[in-house]
């Protein structure tokens, strides 16, 4: 869960599974989106799928055509369809075996605050 007052916002955890990254690639990247070392298509992933959900478009939106950062770099949103929002992104810092993304669709930079008084029992800290 995120709050803010700052805009909408989305959120996005995934667990990098030995799933089939070639098979899912087609799916979610753009043709400028390359995947360079293991968790860089799941770091794509959590970005994209956090900015679809600040956006409420969810998943009428197709990934690939949402453009983000390259996984080396900071997070920041640099196509949507019909025109890029006004969004800044953070990646999050998750337990290893994940990846996280925030977007706020806002032009203020965030600052991002996680609440790691509790966990879900397995180690995931509680936004």
């Amino acid at each position: 869960m995120a709050l803010t007052t700052a805009g909408p916002v989305g959120v996005d955890i995934e667990q990098v599974l030995s799933a089939n990254v070639r098979d899912m690639a087609p799916l979610c990247l753009a043709p400028t989106e390359t995947v360079y070392r293991d968790g860089d298509f799941f770091t794509y992933w959590v970005r994209k799928e956090s900015v679809v959900k600040a956006t409420g478009d969810g998943l009428r939106v197709p990934l690939s055509q949402v453009v983000v950062s390259s996984a080396g770099e900071p997070a920041r949103l640099r196509r949507y369809p019909g025109g890029s929002p006004t969004a800044s992104m953070a990646d999050l810092e998750v337990p290893p075996g994940y990846h996280g993304a925030v977007t706020v669709l806002t032009a203020e930079p965030l600052r991002v605050t996680v609440n790691r008084s509790g966990s879900d029992g397995g180690g995931m800290p509680r936004f």
